[in-house]
């Protein structure tokens, strides 16, 4: 009886506790692989993206591309506590930006806060109100 009652609660400890260990999938198409980045190619997929990393997911390791020009984007990716750490290839195609800092703090770029590791490349910005201010953290 004894080692059932401990066999239970060590099921449900690595039960509960799963989530706070695992990367968080951001709901996109593609593995996050070199060979098979995320893929990005509408503003849900943007919105997608934002949410993870600003809670909490850095995706250190992980690739993004994007597969289609993406419409108005009001959010960032990345906060000074949730740093975006992965790298994103923008496949030389344009983001419309339109984030005001009324929607959030001074650093109005698509892409807030990247960590050292963070490379973003080939990403062309069709910027409505826009202030281009990223920080990158060592």
């Amino acid at each position: 009886m004894k080692t059932k009652i401990l066999s239970i609660l060590a099921l449900l400890l690595m039960t509960v506790t799963q989530g706070a260990w695992a990367q968080v999938t951001p709901n996109l198409a593609g593995e996050g692989t070199q060979a098979s980045p995320y893929l990005i190619a509408s503003t849900t997929d943007w919105n997608n993206l934002s949410a993870a990393v600003n809670g909490g997911e850095t995706y250190s390791g992980n690739y993004f591309k994007m597969t289609a020009n993406v419409g108005t984007v009001a959010t960032t990716v990345g906060t000074s506590t949730n740093a975006f750490n992965g790298t994103f290839d923008g496949n030389g195609h344009t983001l419309n930006v339109n984030i005001s800092n009324s929607n959030v703090d001074t650093r109005t770029a698509p892409f807030a806060w990247a960590g050292g590791s963070a490379v973003i490349k080939n990403l062309h910005e069709n910027r409505g109100d826009f202030i281009l201010m990223i920080h990158f953290l060592k």
